[in-house]
């Protein structure tokens, strides 16, 4: 579906219903995200949240307070403004997660492709 709307010149996707009920194909779902972000601007909504795949600098709108994790992929520069906990390349999923906005935008400057989680409530 994403690849058609991606032929009939879509530039903007939001992919809904990805996560279902296994866990292997959530991650496959998710890693696609990095593919289809050469193409178009893309994100994937959860029951939980927004993914959103990202490269370089990138500014991200959000909520004071709002809950939000970023995944590095391949950045060895990692760096934020506006979240309550410093960024640096992790080498781990896990040490991005749990963090947290401290107004309604915040900046991640980077050198690579990392994935941002954004908690909805």
């Amino acid at each position: 579906a994403v690849e058609f709307c991606i032929t009939q010149g879509r530039k903007n996707i939001v992919i809904l219903g990805a996560t279902g009920k296994r866990e292997d194909h959530t991650l496959g779902n998710i890693s696609l995200l990095w593919e289809y972000m050469e193409k178009v601007n893309v994100q994937m909504v959860t029951n939980y949240g927004i993914f959103t795949p990202a490269y370089g600098d990138a500014t991200f709108e959000c909520v004071p307070d709002e809950p939000i994790s970023v995944f590095n992929f391949n950045c060895t520069r990692m760096e934020e403004e506006g979240l309550e906990y410093p960024l640096r390349p992790f080498a781990n999923w896990w040490q991005g997660t749990l963090n947290k906005a401290l107004g309604d935008r915040f900046v991640i400057h980077a050198n690579g492709k990392y994935l941002v989680f954004r908690v909805q409530r």
